[in-house]
């Protein structure tokens, strides 16, 4: 049986931009609401913060 031939739509690497992605959006919404349980997830589409170049630009699409 051959496991590595399963439907991917990404790549290993393009899967590790998307872990980290994920967690800087976490660590920017820890800080924002200060760990506050009880507020609400806001919608980001993470494919087009992948597409921005740097955190900066990333922080004014947040806005």
């Amino acid at each position: 049986r051959k496991l590595g031939k399963l439907t991917i739509k990404y790549n290993r690497k393009d899967l590790q931009r998307w872990l980290d992605l994920e967690e800087w959006i976490n660590a920017q919404l820890q800080e924002l609401y200060q760990c506050r349980a009880a507020a609400p997830e806001p919608q980001i589409d993470l494919e087009d913060l992948l597409e921005v170049p740097n955190e900066e630009q990333k922080i004014k699409l947040q806005v």
